[in-house]
């Protein structure tokens, strides 16, 4: 599935959480979980980021709801998508001594 098809089918259905997504388009593979989170009180918000056969599509929605009394469309935040692009980075550790 294409970058602009996995937009537009997402825009418009009613998809609530970030797993609904994952359920809806299983063929994506998923290669970032849990940017840019956003919390408070009742449900978190974050970010996954998946491989289409084009690019990258990045998928904000409910990853967390913390009361038993909700249900992810009483959030009131339908996922949301949009094309990310892949940004290489260096990261250093330990060296193992020898």
């Amino acid at each position: 599935m294409k970058v602009a098809e996995v937009i537009e089918k997402c825009s418009s259905e009613n998809i609530w959480s970030l797993w609904e997504f994952e359920e809806e388009f299983p063929e994506l593979k998923l290669v970032a979980s849990d940017l840019n989170v956003e919390r408070d009180r009742w449900v978190e918000i974050s970010t996954n980021v998946y491989e289409c056969e084009d690019g990258f599509v990045g998928v904000s929605g409910v990853s967390q709801v913390y009361s038993e009394m909700m249900s992810n469309s009483d959030c009131d935040c339908p996922c949301s998508a949009c094309e990310y692009e892949a940004v290489p980075s260096i990261t250093y550790k330990p060296k193992k001594s020898e």
